[in-house]
């Protein structure tokens, strides 16, 4: 059991080791990293490195988080119990956002646990017809709403202005657009017969 904890944990913190991945880790994705390599930093160098390696990208992208991540290790915080203060200060998924906006994969991966629990919910031999009926529909609700926050989440990351704001000034923008003179034509040239 503590070989499969230990691969499984692995598996999370795996992508904090390639350059590539990190630099498109959200901010659930980091601590989710760094929180499954916390146990295993003294007896597996992969694990250390996967660690320090998220701690410097949330650095780059939340500092206001680590600087209180830093204050609370001075006081003397364990680093779970230091990194849970951070939180409160994270810029959002992407640092986007203003301090302290929640993390929107969070909340999706939370929907997913409610959605998976709701659909363990279901006894077939149950007398009430319902329940089953009831579960899968509770289920449905969970995963939904988590698709919807996954979703939200990736288009404030393709669009920085928020999407309700895009639309508020779409039609100004169109009309300005019209207000402008028309671009200038290019005649054809035609060729011009050689004399002979």
């Amino acid at each position: 059991m503590q070989a499969l904890r230990h691969d499984t944990a692995r598996l999370t913190w795996t992508p904090a080791l390639n350059d590539y991945a990190l630099r498109r880790l959200a901010a659930t994705e980091l601590l989710q990293a760094w929180s499954a390599a916390q146990p295993y930093r003294t007896g597996d160098p992969t694990a250390a490195q996967a660690a320090e390696r998220a701690e410097a990208r949330l650095r780059d992208v939340h500092p206001e988080a680590m600087t209180a991540y830093d204050d609370a290790l001075r006081q003397g915080q364990l680093p779970d119990r230091a990194m849970a203060t951070a939180s409160h200060h994270l810029r959002g998924e992407f640092g986007l956002d203003p301090p302290g906006t929640a993390l929107r994969f969070a909340a999706a991966a939370d929907a997913e646990d409610r959605a998976e629990a709701a659909g363990r919910a279901d006894d077939p031999r149950s007398p009430r017809v319902n329940e089953a009926t009831q579960s899968k529909q509770l289920a449905a609700g969970h995963q939904g709403s988590a698709d919807s926050v996954r979703a939200r989440a990736l288009a404030d990351l393709a669009l920085p202005t928020p999407i309700e704001q895009a639309m508020r000034t779409a039609p100004r923008a169109a009309k300005a657009m019209l207000a402008l003179p028309p671009a200038p034509t290019r005649r054809a040239i035609t060729a011009v017969p050689a004399r002979s």
